[in-house]
C-alpha cells in the first residue's frame, strides 16, 4: 500500500502495540523474552554470571526452550 500525504505516517495509521515480555528463571538471574506461539525469543538475559552472556543459547533472537535451562 502506497500512501502518499503529507502528514507524518503515526497520524494516519493506529499505533502499534508493543510485544509482551516475560522473564524466565535461569541459574544465576533471569531471561528475557518475547512470547509469540507458545514460544520464546531471546530478547536479553539478566545474570551476576559472566559465562551466561557467552553461551550461544541465549543470544538475542534465539528461541529459548525449557531444556535448554542451565541450574
Amino acid at each position: 500500500m502506497l500512501i502518499h500525504s503529507v502528514m507524518m505516517l503515526d497520524a494516519l495509521l493506529p499505533p502499534q502495540e508493543p510485544p509482551s515480555c516475560s522473564l524466565q528463571p535461569l541459574g544465576n538471574g533471569w531471561v528475557e523474552g518475547v512470547e509469540q506461539n507458545g514460544q520464546m525469543t531471546v530478547r536479553r538475559i539478566i545474570s551476576t554470571n559472566p559465562a551466561d552472556y557467552l553461551k550461544p543459547e541465549y543470544m538475542p533472537g534465539q528461541l529459548f526452550v525449557p531444556s535448554r535451562r542451565k541450574k
